[in-house]
Order: structure tokens, then sequence, then C-alpha cells
């Protein structure tokens, strides 16, 4: 995948969610209040989107390791002039001192919310304000976190049951905002990997490929003995179905819906994000299996994939989930 799909993908998905919300009126509850609802829900997964963007950035955590402040107080800048409604933003240490901030006076102070205590990250509304929080970690362990305050102004509804266009703005708005951040943090990514196979004299041994199109997938996959995929964060990627169907050993990180497919030592190894001398060990181990073993682990992953993951299934399952949460509806 090149780096602008990588970029595009977010960006169109965040797009779909603010179409989405623009076309729901017409299906679902005509109710002033549920109106409200969606669109703090719309709100919320907005400034979910951007904060994550931002905190799991490598130019951001860099910033944070490095102390470097004035590049995190360009980060604040770009952000306010694309989001007028955030009132402050502060970047903490891992003691939640302030380092940087849109607020010059609060640097050197410790902020104070219980956002980031049961969880990672997070956005919450209270009477119309939004606060977001959301750790800024490296290999489990918390550098930092980034915090932010929002007042954004409720678009007016004259008509109940009509479309709100300004969903719809907004979500495009937001698409730039997350494309810009995203290609900003990959763009250096290819030219620094290429520079570190060099410097540990691996270059030989490594391929770097750019975007392959879907016909040539199956004879790529086919080719490969082992898929691996460090994600750091995931949904549940298509990749893991596409390679369970090829019969590939899978190694993979240990993040959100990815252990609903990959069971260890059963179809694959799992590892946590950013543990480098872990998933140096599980490679080992998946390299390592015999020939017994990585002709089991093929047969369950595609069995798994026919049974689970194919397009008949899983349209199947769409149908299904559609007909129950419109029960009612009409």
């Amino acid at each position: 995948m090149s780096k602008i799909s990588v970029s595009i993908i977010p960006s169109v998905l965040v797009i779909l969610l603010a179409v989405f919300f623009f076309l729901s009126p017409r299906f679902f509850n005509k109710e002033t209040t549920g109106r409200d609802e969606a669109f703090k829900e719309m709100v919320v997964k907005r400034f979910e989107s951007i904060g994550n963007s931002i905190a799991h950035a490598a130019f951001v955590e860099d910033a944070v390791i490095m102390g470097e402040s004035g590049k995190l107080n360009e980060i604040i800048t770009n952000i306010q002039q694309d989001e007028s409604e955030i009132a402050f933003i502060h970047f903490t240490d891992n003691k939640d001192k302030i380092i940087t901030s849109s607020n010059p006076n609060m640097v050197g102070k410790v902020y104070e919310s219980d956002i980031l205590v049961s969880e990672v990250s997070g956005v919450r509304e209270k009477n119309g304000i939004y606060e977001g929080g959301f750790s800024i970690d490296i290999g489990g362990r918390k550098i930092g976190a980034l915090y932010f305050e929002a007042k954004p102004e409720t678009p007016k509804i004259n008509d109940p049951v009509s479309p709100n266009p300004t969903i719809l703005v907004v979500g495009i708005i937001v698409a730039f905002v997350v494309f810009f951040i995203t290609f900003s943090a990959n763009r250096n990514l290819e030219k620094r990997l290429k520079k570190l196979a060099k410097k540990l004299d691996i270059k030989s041994n490594v391929t770097f490929i750019d975007m392959i199109s879907l016909e040539k997938m199956p004879e790529f996959y086919s080719s490969a003995d082992i898929f691996c995929l460090p994600s750091i964060h995931e949904g549940f990627p298509l990749t893991i179905a596409e390679v369970m169907s090829m019969g590939l050993v899978i190694v993979a990180s240990s993040t959100e819906g990815i252990p609903e497919a990959v069971i260890e030592n059963k179809n694959g190894f799992l590892v946590q994000p950013k543990n480098i001398p872990q998933l140096a060990r599980k490679l080992i181990k998946a390299l390592n299996l015999s020939d017994e073993a990585v002709k089991e682990i093929e047969q369950n992953n595609i069995r798994t994939a026919r049974e689970k993951y194919s397009w008949d299934i899983i349209v199947k399952r769409l149908i299904d989930e559609y007909k129950n949460g419109l029960k009612g509806k009409f």
C-alpha cells in the first residue's frame, strides 16, 4: 500500500461517517433529542480520530521524548488553525506536567484530569464542552499525553426531518485534517527505514514494495511463508483474512480485533505492540516450525477463512445485523 493510500483511507472513512450522519435523519429517529445524541456521537468520534492521529504520530513521539517545545508549538498552531472550536491544547510529560501549551501560562503546571485513569485515550462531553485525553506511549510505557478542550457549536435544525449539511461539511474538513496529519507522519518513514536497513547491513535481505494490484495479491501472498503485521493499532485488518485464506503462518500484534482471528500456537503467534524482542522471538519460532506444524496451521487458516471470512458469510451477517437493527424503525 502506498504512503498516499495510507493517508487517504482514514480520510475516506471520516467522510463516510459524516455522510452517514448526514443521511441518518431520513431513516432513523426523527426526534430532535435523537439528533442531538447523533451530533454528540459524531463530534466525539471526530475528536477521537484527531487525537489518536496526533498522539500516535512518530514525529509527535520524537518531539515529546526530546522535549522539542518548538515542534510541539507548531503542531498546536496547526491544530488550532484547522479546529477553531478547540479552546486549549496541552502536551504533558509522563507525570502530566505541561511541557507545551496553547496557553503559555500553563507551562510547568500539572494538568489535573481523570480522563486517562481507566483508559489510554478518550473524549467525553459535559454541558456541551468536550474534553479529550490521549496517552502518548512507546513500548507500552507512557512518555506523555495530549489533552484538549473544545466547545463546538451545535448546528441549529429548523426542519427535524431534513439532513443537516453542517455535518457533511465538518466531516470533509476533518478528513482533510486527518489526511494532512497522517501523510506528514508517514512521508519520511520509507526513507528512514531504508537508511536503517543500510545501517544494519541487511539491505540485500529487505525489499521495499510499493502498492500491489488486487489481481496480483494471491500470487504475492503465495510467495511467502510467514505474514508479519506488527501494528500498533488496528481494527480488524482485511489482510488477516486474506493471508488466512492463503494458509500463511501469522505473526501479528495482539491489538484490537486481531486476537479474534489469530489464536496463539493454533494458526499463528501474537505479540504485544511495540515489543520488539518478543516480536523477534515469535518470528524465529515461526521460522523454526516443523513441516507438520506448518501444514496444520495452513489447514486451520484456510478452513477458518472459508467458514468465517468468506464474502458470502460476511454479507449474510451484515444483512442479519441490518434486519435486527431496523426492527421497529418502520
